[in-house]
């Protein structure tokens, strides 16, 4: 069961840059345990991710400062107990950090 309680933040100025918004917004996100494999051989236990993001936006341009699985948690994101190697998992993504700066037009 996915659960996520997200949690938004827009400024926006009425002054001299009537167009410049700033916008923080945070989630935090419980997933209950599950099988990974279709043989119902390995669980993930229940794990819990933060994720975030930090930015402005002016007209058509953005810059945002985002962070996803802060609090770096270790979870399989796919298993398979039966291959020709043996046992077979993929963790998910460690702590990710980026910037990503974008113009419409």
């Amino acid at each position: 069961m996915h659960r996520a309680i997200p949690f938004s933040w827009v400024l926006n100025t009425n002054t001299y840059f009537r167009k410049l918004q700033a916008i923080v917004r945070s989630e935090v996100r419980n997933i209950g345990s599950y099988y990974t494999d279709i043989q119902n051989q390995i669980e993930q236990p229940s794990y819990t991710l933060i994720n975030s993001r930090i930015g402005f936006t002016y007209d058509k341009y953005s810059l945002f400062f985002w962070g996803q699985n802060l609090n770096n948690e270790r979870y399989l994101a796919f298993g398979n107990p039966d291959s020709s190697f043996g046992r077979s998992v993929r963790t998910a993504a460690p702590r990710t950090l980026g910037v990503t700066l974008s113009a419409r037009f």
